[in-house]
């Protein structure tokens, strides 16, 4: 194995994570493709929330804005890919019209 202390194992992670993202952005996957299960959109029956519906929208907004990513298309911006040492990704993102 390797010794891999927490905030190294964070930022790997987090390097994986916005991989991921341009992986599947390049397959054609956008915004509109970020979606929860049907069951979890409709309004709760009871409890504290009844009748309360999760507006994905916003949560979408708020976690492209916490993720840095763009918060029309859903992709990591280029700042975010520099920063983690993917700038060749953001290039590669550009040269292809991304």
């Amino acid at each position: 194995g390797w010794e891999v202390g927490l905030d190294e194992a964070m930022a790997i992670g987090e390097r994986i994570w916005n991989l991921k993202r341009v992986l599947n952005f390049r397959l054609g996957l956008r915004r509109e493709d970020d979606r929860l299960p049907k069951l979890l959109l409709k309004p709760l029956e009871e409890g504290g929330t009844e009748g309360h519906v999760p507006d994905l929208e916003r949560m979408l907004e708020e976690y492209y804005e916490a993720r840095d990513w763009d918060r029309g298309m859903g992709q990591p911006s280029r700042e975010k890919l520099e920063g983690l040492g993917l700038g060749w990704v953001a290039e590669d993102l550009e040269a292809e019209g991304g």
